[in-house]
């Protein structure tokens, strides 16, 4: 960091006298530059649950909560308006989520806010914060930011914010990092069962405004593969806990007809995933649920043939991302084979339809290798529907360190080169870095197995990945 950038640093209680005095109550802003197709709800839920946070913590004669978004997947939702709407409400706190694919139009925005003298307070969160190493926030957010959450930031940010609204800087929050001072590379943890639902807290989250919701149940990931961010910072799983889950679920099932769980592994957690889907009888639309086929029993199958038959078409989503063991053990991921050909005849013989997934990009891997991977999955699991999508190098995950040392090459995908392969589409979202060279295969073999993940899904146009 320059010696400028230092200088640059500032801390909250210094925002916070060079305003005029405070009258009324604290304005907060939640900011969020989000990848959303046209059927989501208007807040990521994510964003939402934050906003849930806070709204419920605060009467709003102390604290009012703004909510500006911007949809990054609609050409016609201009990064520009929420700078602008952030000046016009002029907050005292404005609270950033950062994602890899967002990055730069956060940095962005808070570099020409304060270039227009918009003097409040900045925390930052998100992913691209929780999993930076400790002593690089600085580094990768040089300019502009008071505060940094790292990890579940529900309960950081109701803290930070009831001192912020006291008008004093607050002292040792854990997971909060105060710009300038030692970093010391803190979690946030949260107590789901004490969190109130964004579905049920005013002017968050309507359940009766779209038919289409995202649900998490818990979060966190059992296991460790080095190229997910689950798997590192969040220390073990959190539950939301039942009592919530079983009102959330009555809204749901009167009122949504499309579904997707954002749980990382739904069927990790013994008998409670099957109670979970109990609950969900009567939806009278599809649910997506991302499971292993590892983790598979049959109560949990006969949990799922229940809420089919109960008028739910559910649907179970499995990320096998290679079947080939070299590729398999440099990114940390167990597939046995034979225990995944197993649970695939099961979920055939229940007919429980289930997608599959694949990565091409891996360590190690090839042309030939990839295309290995698509004809096991094509023949042996014989799944619903079979996907693959490219590897991205996430901040903080262990592939992320290792790239040097795997030669692994990044680039940015710009639209121009996505052509130059022959890549559709849709199938590769631009302007993010992806893996496009290693010592085994080269940029243009990379081309080849995108074309080939393509040709997977050619009859099914819908099939995009959201970035996450």
């Amino acid at each position: 960091m320059t010696s400028a950038a230092v200088f640059r640093s500032t801390t909250t209680a210094t925002h916070l006298a060079a305003r005029a005095p405070r009258t009324g109550p604290l304005r907060v802003a939640l900011v969020s530059f989000d990848w959303r197709r046209a059927k989501d709800p208007s807040l990521a839920l994510g964003h939402a649950s934050l906003s849930a946070a806070l709204r419920h913590a605060f009467p709003r004669d102390q604290v009012t909560i703004t909510d500006l978004t911007c949809n990054l997947a609609n050409d016609t939702d201009n990064p520009r308006h929420v700078l602008d709407r952030l000046l016009d409400t002029d907050p005292h706190v404005a609270g950033f989520s950062t994602f890899v694919w967002n990055d730069r139009h956060v940095q962005h925005t808070i570099r020409t806010a304060r270039a227009r003298g918009w003097r409040g307070t900045v925390v930052l969160g998100g992913p691209q914060i929780s999993y930076a190493p400790r002593g690089t926030l600085e580094r990768h957010y040089y300019e502009g930011f008071d505060y940094a959450v790292r990890g579940y930031g529900e309960h950081a940010l109701v803290d930070l914010v009831r001192a912020l609204a006291k008008g004093k800087p607050p002292s040792a929050i854990h997971g909060v990092h105060a710009f300038g001072t030692p970093d010391r590379g803190e979690q946030a943890r949260v107590d789901l069962n004490t969190q109130p639902s964004p579905f049920e807290v005013e002017n968050v989250l309507d359940v009766t405004a779209t038919k289409f919701h995202r649900w998490e149940t818990q979060r966190g990931c059992p296991f460790a593969c080095s190229f997910c961010q689950h798997r590192d910072g969040y220390a073990g799983r959190q539950h939301v806990g039942m009592d919530r889950i079983a009102r959330e679920a009555r809204l749901l099932v009167e009122h949504a007809t499309d579904l997707a769980v954002l749980d990382p592994t739904f069927n990790a957690g013994g008998e409670r995933p099957a109670h979970v889907l109990s609950l969900l009888h009567g939806l009278r639309g599809k649910i997506a649920l991302q499971t292993r086929f590892e983790m598979l029993t049959p109560d949990f199958i006969r949990a799922c043939t229940a809420l089919r038959e109960s008028g739910t078409d559910l649907v179970l989503e499995f990320g096998v991302q290679t079947v080939v063991t070299a590729e398999a053990r440099a990114v940390r991921r167990g597939n046995p084979r034979a225990r995944i050909a197993h649970w695939a005849r099961e979920l055939h013989a229940a007919r429980i339809p289930f997608e599959v997934s694949l990565i091409y990009g891996l360590p190690h891997q090839t042309v030939v290798s990839f295309r290995a991977s698509l004809d096991w999955c094509r023949s042996v699991l014989r799944p619903t529907r079979l996907m693959a999508w490219p590897l991205m190098l996430l901040r903080g995950t262990e592939l992320h360190a290792q790239c040097r040392e795997l030669g692994l090459v990044t680039r940015v995908t710009s639209p121009e080169m996505l052509r130059a392969h022959g890549i559709p589409e849709g199938r590769v979202v631009a302007d993010l870095p992806h893996v496009v060279a290693s010592p085994s295969f080269t940029e243009v073999e990379w081309g080849e197995m995108a074309r080939m993940a393509a040709a997977e899904v050619h009859r099914d146009e819908s099939a995009v990945r959201i970035p996450c």
